[in-house]
């Protein structure tokens, strides 16, 4: 479960993780640890959290650090969740909050430097 200092990753996950599903009429309420353990993140919407955060393609500054322009390949993020889909003992389509974190820990390690 989230550290608190993790409440807006776990609060932005549990969003795109619920857009455009069609669940319950009364799910867990959001931020809650019962929203965060039902939450299954599939790879759209993984990309769109990732494309929607700013880290993906070309020509702007990575948002934490607008001097030294950083970006992720589509590429690299379709395989981080696969990758973390696959090693985290579910489905191997969707991910959970540890596999969440599993594949942004593996997309931090692959920013690409893009020179302007």
């Amino acid at each position: 479960m989230p550290s608190p200092g993790d409440a807006p990753l776990a609060t932005a996950f549990i969003a795109f993780a619920a857009f455009g599903s069609r669940r319950e009429a009364s799910p867990p309420p959001p931020g809650s640890k019962a929203a965060l353990g039902a939450a299954r993140l599939d790879g759209g919407s993984f990309a769109k959290l990732v494309r929607d955060a700013g880290l993906v393609g070309r020509g702007k500054a990575c948002p934490s650090s607008p001097s030294s322009p950083a970006r992720l390949t589509p590429a690299a993020v379709d395989l981080a969740f696969k990758a973390a889909a696959a090693g985290s003992g579910g489905d191997g389509r969707r991910l959970g909050w540890a596999g969440f974190l599993a594949a942004l820990e593996t997309l931090a390690g692959k920013m690409v430097r893009v020179e302007s």
